[in-house]
């Protein structure tokens, strides 16, 4: 075999053992976790989690597509362009982490007057961590877009 087939054939090797290693920790750690919080908390911790992994969804699409452009205009040669780009993605996260916190903190009086079935005395910690989550979520968003450039010499 070649060596980029050898070389394909062990990298592909690495990343099944990767995503193998991952998925039996990810299955531990959930076992683990359910008997330590037991079935109510650990039903608060899933929401939470939920929402927090769809968010960083979103903030990695958006920073992905801004590195898009910012790639395209480095191609065309046009470097105000880039900065163009950059500013009016920087302007997007932040606008876009406003609308969140707005959207969050409005969806926070339904859920916790109505739509969420929270034990009484778990309230007060489950309004907490909902707040920590908005926190994180808009520092996730908000921060500058991720950007890498290939320097050739």
């Amino acid at each position: 075999m070649s060596e980029v087939a050898n070389r394909v054939l062990k990298n592909s090797g690495y990343l099944y053992f990767s995503m193998g290693l991952s998925m039996f920790v990810s299955l531990y750690s959930t076992r683990l976790i359910l008997n330590a919080l037991g079935s109510s908390d650990f039903g608060i911790f899933c929401i939470i989690g939920g929402a927090i992994g769809m968010l960083g969804f979103l903030n990695a699409a958006m920073s992905t597509t801004t590195q898009r452009f910012i790639n395209y205009a480095e191609g065309e040669g046009k470097p105000e362009k880039q900065k163009s780009i950059f500013t009016v993605s920087i302007s997007i996260h932040f606008l876009l982490s406003l609308l969140m916190v707005i959207i969050f903190e409005i969806a926070y009086f339904f859920f916790f007057d109505g739509i969420l079935n929270i034990p009484s005395d778990r309230i007060p910690s489950a309004k907490w961590i909902y707040q920590l989550m908005l926190l994180s979520t808009v520092f996730r968003i908000s921060k500058q877009p991720k950007i890498t450039r290939n320097i050739q010499a």
